[in-house]
């Protein structure tokens, strides 16, 4: 086997080498070394057989290089150019970070690029999720809310944020239960052909934060009928009536579960 070693190549034969490994090693790393030119040194692992070392003698050959172990070492492994973090960015940041550069894991320094702490992708994807059960009122600061938005826009755009009346609270739905789930599963399976999809939108509609501060245990099945190419708000916005059909279906379907408790 060879194992590369800092730009030198080791070839080495098995454990406990006989002759004929310890032979075979440095005919090997010779050939390597004459056909490309790489530092090549030829080893052997554990101890040098008796007859090993007299035949070497024997033929005036220098023994290979003994070596503990062929295990990897972080040397052998680690990223030395890697991108940085500053404890003042934002979440959002360290995840196109980490996405850009296809990293687990970033460093973040100070202004003297001294280490002072780690950030990895298990905690973003945690934090997030713990996003999902935010409090119905979030007070966050303009300036870092201002500088998410505009941060990195795709496809060349132009985001500005600017702050006029007091915006509303917003609303956040209660944890999905168990049985509405598993049945807005088989309704979706069973009219779509296909798992059902969530979208977290619709959340500053006021009727919505009526419904929740009034139904506080209920729980919501929100649904839109508009289907593929319904061009959304815009001028010729309409509904695809095969996609109303099977989401009425799937309501339907869903009421049913719920009057069979």
């Amino acid at each position: 086997m060879t194992v590369e070693s800092n730009h030198t190549l080791l070839v080495i034969g098995h454990h406990h080498p006989d002759t004929d490994a310890v032979c075979s090693a440095l005919a090997y790393a010779s050939f390597y070394r004459w056909q490309t030119g790489q530092d090549t040194v030829a080893c052997y692992l554990d101890d040098l057989a008796p007859e090993t070392a007299w035949l070497l003698r024997y033929l005036g050959l220098e023994a290979p290089r003994a070596i503990d172990d062929v295990y990897l070492r972080v040397a052998d492994v680690m990223e030395t150019h890697v991108p940085v973090l500053r404890p003042d960015q934002t979440l959002r940041e360290a995840g196109q970070l980490m996405q850009m550069h296809q990293v687990r894991a970033l460093p973040v320094v100070d202004d003297a690029n001294r280490l002072v702490g780690l950030v990895q992708r298990d905690t973003l994807a945690a934090r997030y999720l713990d996003l999902f059960q935010l409090p119905e009122e979030i007070d966050l600061p303009v300036g870092l809310i201002q500088r998410t938005l505009e941060a990195d826009p795709p496809c060349g755009a132009r985001v500005t944020y600017t702050h006029g009346e007091r915006p509303g609270t917003g609303w956040n739905a209660p944890a999905t239960a168990d049985w509405l789930l598993d049945s807005v599963k088989r309704a979706s399976s069973a009219y779509f052909g296909a798992p059902p999809m969530f979208n977290g939108l619709g959340g500053s509609i006021p009727f919505m934060q009526m419904l929740g501060d009034r139904f506080p245990q209920a729980q919501f099945l929100v649904t839109g009928v508009m289907g593929p190419g319904s061009n959304a708000h815009g001028p010729n916005e309409f509904i695809d009536l095969p996609t109303g059909v099977k989401v009425t279906a799937c309501v339907a379907n869903v009421l049913a579960d719920h009057a069979a408790r």
